[in-house]
């Protein structure tokens, strides 16, 4: 092979390597819009959310994707208390052994009215918190905020 050659078949290499590479990172990037994957990098603190209306230890997660029932109305009697958290908050037991679902009961055994909002995420921190609470945490209108 002389000089010219060689030189031709690098160029062609690195520019089909360099085109195979911007292809596989557009192909992965469309399929991690239509199949999110926590390997992808994502600074959202959506990306652990559990899907909403899908099965935790056999319990509908809400429409929002917490792991409680669903967040009705503001009933003006009730105390509402807006918990957020990592997987601690989320909880990794069941619903009913969850400890906010827990301290709701307790609270409200007394014949208060009082409702614990369980927003707790998995693998979030405190800035996650901050920003669930600014952008969802808020919306509830809770009296009292658990972090």
């Amino acid at each position: 092979m002389s000089g010219g050659a060689v030189f031709l078949f690098v160029r062609n290499s690195l520019a089909i390597l360099a085109l195979s590479f911007v292809l596989g990172e557009i192909v992965l990037g469309i399929v991690n819009v239509f199949f999110p994957n926590p390997i992808f990098y994502d600074d959202s603190y959506n990306q652990f959310r559990v899907k909403p209306n899908s099965k935790f230890y056999g319990f509908q997660v809400n429409s929002l994707g917490f792991l409680d029932t669903e967040f009705g109305d503001k009933d003006e009697n009730c105390v509402r208390i807006a918990a957020l958290g990592d997987s601690f908050g989320f909880g990794v037991v069941p619903y009913e052994f969850n400890h906010l679902t827990l301290l709701e009961q307790r609270l409200s055994a007394g014949g208060a009215c009082v409702e614990v909002h369980n927003m707790g995420i998995p693998r979030t921190g405190p800035r996650e918190h901050l920003a669930l609470l600014v952008n969802e945490g808020f919306d509830l209108e809770p009296e009292i905020v658990l972090l």
